[in-house]
């Protein structure tokens, strides 16, 4: 997969899952990012990019990351919309943004047909 470096504004589309699924390693991450049940519901529907994102204020952060909880590989992004429902998360109620791997996004051609999305 080619590795694009998204910005705010640009609109793409969330892979399907079973093309996301063959990015993930044996824990479930690609890079130590997870990718989380609820995020089965936003596949194959487009969003714009909210922004990219270069660390986290998360506490719980694989040693990977580093103690200042950055994302080394450089290539995750927020989309506007989407955010965990918390199902499985003991019922949270948080709402928090998801963070996306660019591999598990497909950048969209003006003009292109998609999925309707819920985009904001």
């Amino acid at each position: 997969m080619k590795n694009y470096k998204f910005r705010a504004g640009d609109r793409v589309l969330v892979r399907p899952p079973e093309e996301i699924l063959s990015t993930l390693e044996a824990d479930g991450t690609l890079d130590h990012l997870p990718f989380m049940t609820e995020m089965l519901d936003w596949c194959g529907k487009s969003f714009r990019v909210q922004r990219r994102v270069e660390k986290t204020c998360v506490d719980l952060v694989p040693p990977a990351w580093g103690a200042k909880r950055r994302f080394p590989a450089n290539d995750v992004v927020i989309l506007n919309g989407p955010r965990c429902d918390g199902r499985n998360h003991d019922g949270c109620k948080h709402g928090c943004r998801i963070f996306w791997k660019e591999a598990w996004l497909i950048p969209m051609v003006p003009g292109a047909s998609v999925t309707p999305s819920c985009e904001s």
